[in-house]
């Protein structure tokens, strides 16, 4: 099987996590990804897509959605979808909660997902196994 990448991205809005969810959705349905672990696909990328979301104080740096094939494996990765520690500042708040439960409901779903430090920030990446 050959390597493949496959990136969407799109503004800092809301309105484009729909246009995430359809993506990942088509592209693991393309590769043979059960319509289990899809709806699984398009939960994650959700949270992760609105949690970067979140991130983007500035509005200005867009949203990205990297699916890559390799070792047998769908592999999906937001990058710029989680805050560096320290940046959080004092004490908790509904922010923090949200973006906890949303961390909490990824690793539910795929326990093997972690967070990459890059460049930009940390993000977080996720797989399925392709049949």
């Amino acid at each position: 099987m050959t390597e493949d990448t496959l990136t969407l991205t799109f503004p800092p809005v809301p309105a484009y996590v729909s246009t995430a969810r359809l993506f990942v959705g088509a592209v693991a349905r393309q590769y043979g990804v059960d319509e289990e672990r899809v709806g699984d696909l398009k939960v994650a990328v959700s949270e992760a897509c609105t949690s970067a979301i979140r991130l983007r104080r500035d509005g200005e740096a867009p949203v990205a959605v990297v699916i890559t094939t390799e070792r047998g494996e769908l592999s999906v990765r937001i990058p710029a979808s989680v805050e560096r520690d320290g940046d959080r500042g004092d004490g908790y708040t509904t922010g923090d909660l949200v973006r906890s439960l949303s961390m909490e409901l990824i690793q539910a779903l795929f326990p093997e997902a972690r967070t990459i430090d890059g460049q930009a920030g940390p993000s977080i990446s996720f797989s399925v196994p392709l049949p």
